[in-house]
């Protein structure tokens, strides 16, 4: 599902800004791949938890005021995913674990990130299906205009 001509530092997360971006949270908390990252995030102790979460705000954070680098190597902490509809992905690893954040990033909200979907990812399979996931939260997301 990759688009060939695109990379990651094509989005908003890789273009400096001085005030952030806004994320708009679009996720279907009844997803399973949903369900077993905050299944994971729940199985840790307070600190690990707590410093985990940490970790993914920074991200999030990182990517809101346009801070994130595209590197050519696996530690990579974002990649264009599609074009059509706009969605990238958010990477982050934690111990073992290959966490993954797709978002959009709607050409007529162009202030505004969306937080499409989160996963864990375990093998191709896997990260295809939190893609196709991600690609129909964009299409409902489009369709009433971001609004939840």
């Amino acid at each position: 599902m990759g688009d060939q001509e695109r990379s990651g530092k094509d989005s908003r997360c890789c273009q400096p800004r001085d005030s952030p971006l806004l994320w708009r949270d679009f996720q279907d908390a009844n997803h399973e791949q949903y369900k077993a990252f905050e299944a994971w995030l729940t199985s840790m102790n307070d600190h690990q938890r707590q410093h985990r979460l940490g970790e993914i705000d920074d991200l999030f954070e990182a990517a809101a005021l346009g801070e994130l680098e595209e590197s050519s190597d696996w530690k990579n902490p974002i990649d264009a995913i599609r074009r059509d509809p706009e969605i990238y992905e958010l990477r982050q690893k934690a111990g073992k674990q290959h966490l993954r954040f797709y978002h959009g990033e709607p050409n007529d909200h162009t202030d505004l990130l969306v937080k499409l979907h989160k996963q864990i990812k375990t093998d191709k399979e896997s990260q295809d299906l939190g893609i196709s996931q991600a690609v129909l939260r964009y299409a409902g997301g489009q369709r009433s205009e971001w609004k939840t």
